[in-house]
């Protein structure tokens, strides 16, 4: 896993938009959204304000991201909390999956139309 996708995952347990998690680092949510991709590598002043912004410590963000392999080898600690946080990515891919399928061929109530033309 990257630091971004470690990023992702702390800032979706908790709830916020991107916007938000930005917002209490003091970055744009541009760079926040680029930095979640991988696409961009915060500096380590910037990637402790994102750590406080998530009530995470940064050394857990790092023992985390792939950069970090050797880390969580060697401390069984930090390897089983890398654990935990891919099951939860596991479960909030699947959560994003089934809400897709619902929303997109689902029956609609109240009187809307379902997914065969049909009225509710």
């Amino acid at each position: 896993m990257n630091l971004g996708t470690a990023i992702r995952i702390f800032r979706r347990a908790a709830g916020e938009r991107q916007g938000a998690t930005a917002k209490k680092a003091g970055v744009s949510t541009a760079f926040f959204s680029l930095v979640e991709k991988g696409e961009k590598q915060p500096s380590l002043q910037t990637l402790r304000k994102i750590a406080d912004a998530l009530g995470v410590p940064v050394e857990v963000l790092l023992n985390l991201s792939d950069e970090s392999e050797d880390l969580m080898a060697a401390n069984p600690t930090s390897n089983t909390l890398a654990t935990l946080v891919r099951e939860m990515e596991s479960i909030d891919n699947r959560l994003r999956s089934n809400l897709s399928r619902r929303t997109h061929g689902s029956k609609h109530v109240n009187g809307r139309r379902d997914s065969k033309g049909g009225r509710n």
